[in-house]
């Protein structure tokens, strides 16, 4: 009987590894060696037989990685515990020698206009910050206008992208096949006044895409430690 985890052997895996490397060398592997062998047809999924195969290959690999990914995630949270131990550990100390160095660095500025202090060990520097500002927008707003005061206010315009396409589409060029009457219709990336010819400035407009997402058994979500990424 087959273990649950045993890999099968499957006859499309005798040309998985020559299938790879010519993957990785032709996508330009720094790790792939240069071969001066003819250029081979890629390996390509027939039926959906190989392509049920390539997915538990698939499969395979991404377990593996998700297995390794828990282990290190494992220790990283082991690791950082240790650290936040040592940190709380030292806290109150570090924050009482910071407090007499600020309150020092404070009374020498004040006293002897020393901004940098070096030491032997390190430096306290000290440095003067600009007015800060604290606008309740809404309330200022309100006053700004009864008070004609408009300049200090700043008006954003940004282009409505539902409204553009309301009004807007893509350019289309219609050429009618005289002996067939058969009508082919191109499109551009650019766009034009609905039911015009006239060319908007300033907007492309991209051919849509297929989207294609791969995912295996082993992608679903596992149980992470906590506070550990990877």
């Amino acid at each position: 009987m087959t273990a649950i985890n045993e890999v099968i052997p499957h006859p499309l895996d005798n040309q998985l590894e020559s299938a790879i490397d010519e993957f990785l060398t032709n996508t330009g592997d720094p790790e792939a060696e240069a071969t001066v062998e003819p250029r081979r047809e890629p390996f390509r999924i027939q039926d959906d037989g190989a392509a049920s195969w390539a997915m538990n290959r698939l499969n395979d690999v991404r377990a593996e990685v998700a297995s390794k990914r828990l282990y290190a995630l494992e220790q990283i949270e082991r690791v950082q515990i240790w650290l936040d131990a040592e940190i709380g550990r030292h806290a109150n100390r570090d924050a009482f020698f910071v407090n007499i160095l600020e309150d020092y660095a404070r009374r020498q500025r004040e006293s002897a206009n020393r901004k940098t202090i070096n030491l032997p060990h390190g430096k306290v520097t000290s440095t003067a910050t600009q007015p800060k500002w604290e606008v309740n927008d809404e309330v200022f707003l309100a006053w700004a206008h009864k008070n004609s005061f408009g300049d200090l206010i700043k008006v954003t315009e940004e282009p409505k992208l539902a409204e553009m396409k309301k009004l807007l589409q893509q350019s289309e060029t219609r050429i009618i096949n005289v002996a067939t009457g058969e009508v082919t219709v191109t499109t551009s990336n650019k766009a034009v006044v609905l039911g015009t010819d006239d060319v908007v400035d300033g907007v492309v407009i991209l051919p849509p895409r297929v989207n294609i997402t791969v995912k295996t058994e082993a992608d679903q979500e596992k149980p992470k430690p906590k506070g550990a990424t990877l």
